[in-house]
């Protein structure tokens, strides 16, 4: 377990590369904080690690440049705020504040989360992928957010949205997107695509600009 650690030095490397750690696994991290810029020249980045599972984080942040350049065409490639994986973990009152950059995708809290909760976080942090991003999650399965915001602008060339580009079988509760959505093709305020998810008052309150379509929820 972690308690009132950091880092503010630079982090590169040309594999999987996080803040704080590579992988958190069974552990409680607490008021931890990553603050110095994270950057992988060919795989992804997360601002605290790759991925996290099984754990919980309290009151814990990023607020350096995140970046990666990998181009590989996956899911968890790309760079996060917090981590690139997060499964069958908690967080609460964690939050991103730094530019999140990816070659291919970009989050303000993580690529994909699996049966987790977040709740309290949110994204400040500008965040731009290639292909795809989202304010906090680009893809949640099983997962339960509660009061989550972003106040970041997305930008991205394939759908984007403000808290979750993909939901499967979530609840998103009480969450808005404040920034402004910026798409090549379509995107969301809140979301893009929900699959047998609940979405319970929400709300957008940011620009949303979509090529070929756009939906401020």
């Amino acid at each position: 377990n972690l308690k009132n650690c950091y880092n503010k030095g630079t982090v590169t490397s040309r594999y999987p590369v996080g803040g704080m750690a590579y992988s958190i696994t069974n552990s409680t991290l607490e008021k931890c904080f990553t603050e110095g810029e994270v950057y992988s020249t060919e795989t992804p980045a997360g601002g605290i690690a790759y991925s996290i599972s099984n754990s919980t984080l309290l009151e814990c942040y990023n607020k350096g440049s995140v970046i990666s350049d990998s181009t590989t065409t996956d899911t968890t490639s790309g760079a996060a705020g917090i981590s690139i994986i997060f499964e069958k973990s908690t967080a609460e009152k964690c939050f991103n504040e730094g530019n999140i950059t990816g070659k291919y995708n970009a989050a303000g809290f993580a690529l994909k989360v699996d049966d987790s909760n977040l709740i309290k976080c949110y994204n400040k942090g500008t965040i731009e992928g290639r292909n795809g991003a989202s304010g906090i999650i680009y893809i949640g399965t099983n997962t339960r957010c509660n009061s989550l915001y972003n106040k970041g602008n997305v930008t991205c060339n394939s759908p984007c949205a403000g808290i979750i580009y993909q939901a499967n079988n979530c609840t998103i509760q009480q969450c808005a997107n404040m920034a402004i959505i910026n798409s090549g093709v379509p995107a969301g305020g809140v979301a893009y695509i929900v699959s047998n998810s609940n979405i319970i008052k929400c709300y957008n309150t940011g620009d949303v600009y979509g090529n070929s379509g756009a939906g401020g929820t």
